[in-house]
């Protein structure tokens, strides 16, 4: 199967939208797995002065206590099936992230506290996993325009997709 562009949204590569938001978290992790299987990557956008340093070094993960859960949380957050993360006047380089070798979970934001999209990378992300796909800002993102990238054929499954997530 040949894989659509990363930046397309779902709806316009043929595939049905993610139907976010998720409130369940076992529900979010199947989603996620879904959209794994169906060739959508993550994506994560870092400053684009740190983005020749991420590129040879990776990012680990730095983990801090979340005040209202007092859980341990990884702050190494990105995409999925959504726009990535942007400022109206900083460019920030953008990165797909190979989802065989990162381990992701889905995190809950917003008022409803519900899954939109946004995942933390659990375990960091190795240099061999970050491909990047260009620079953009709020001011010039466009889902569909040039920031496209044709993805690697990987040959990934769905059963093996679940089992990357937490």
């Amino acid at each position: 199967m040949e894989r659509p562009p990363l930046s397309t949204p779902p709806a316009e590569n043929g595939f049905p939208p993610p139907e976010l938001p998720v409130h369940d978290p076992e529900e979010a992790r199947e989603k996620i797995a879904e959209l794994i299987a169906q060739g959508v990557r993550p994506i994560i956008s870092v400053p684009v002065e740190y983005a020749e340093r991420f590129s040879r070094e990776g990012l680990r993960t730095l983990e801090h206590t979340d005040w209202a859960s007092g859980e341990d949380r990884s702050i190494i957050a990105g995409t999925i099936g959504a726009d990535p993360f942007l400022e109206e006047n900083q460019e920030r380089e953008l990165f797909e992230i190979d989802p065989a070798q990162v381990q992701m979970a889905p995190r809950f934001t917003g008022p409803d506290k519900a899954f939109h999209g946004v995942v933390v990378f659990t375990r960091g992300i190795p240099a061999e996993a970050l491909h990047s796909i260009g620079a953009a800002s709020l001011m010039n993102w466009s889902r569909a325009g040039e920031k496209e990238k044709q993805l690697p054929q990987d040959g990934e499954a769905a059963e093996t997709s679940k089992s990357l997530l937490n």
